[in-house]
């Protein structure tokens, strides 16, 4: 299934403080197996509480994967993959609203895995 994203309000800016480089909190993760070539999908949606900060994407051993925000819009992009897989660190990071749901495409054909991590700090 293809979805199609498109922003209909630019969400408000989320503020999260930064000790000693690193964000403070619980971390949470998402994946998605088996994502077939041409699709969309869900990797992770933030939670409604608290303030979330993505620090890492991943897309198995297929890179140049584009990761997007539901309402932030493109986030970043996989690197080449390696022979251990794709993964972009996104240090600090990227604060996302709420309830923003965070997805991947494969742009690649073959079927994918794709990972979203990030730190949920209280508001």
């Amino acid at each position: 299934m293809l979805t199609a994203m498109v922003a209909s309000s630019i969400p408000s800016a989320q503020e999260v403080t930064v000790s000693g480089g690193a964000v403070a909190g619980t971390i949470i993760s998402g994946s998605i197996e088996g994502l077939p070539g041409g699709a969309t999908a869900t990797v992770l949606t933030v939670p409604s509480r608290g303030r979330f900060v993505l620090t890492l994407i991943c897309s198995g051993l297929r890179g140049e994967i584009p990761f997007n925000g539901s309402s932030f819009g493109f986030i970043a992009q996989t690197p080449p993959a390696g022979g251990s897989g794709s993964c972009q660190s996104l240090l600090p990071g990227v604060a996302l609203s709420p309830d923003e749901d965070v997805s991947c495409t494969n742009i690649v054909g073959d079927t994918i895995h794709c990972q979203a991590t990030g730190v949920l700090s209280p508001r």
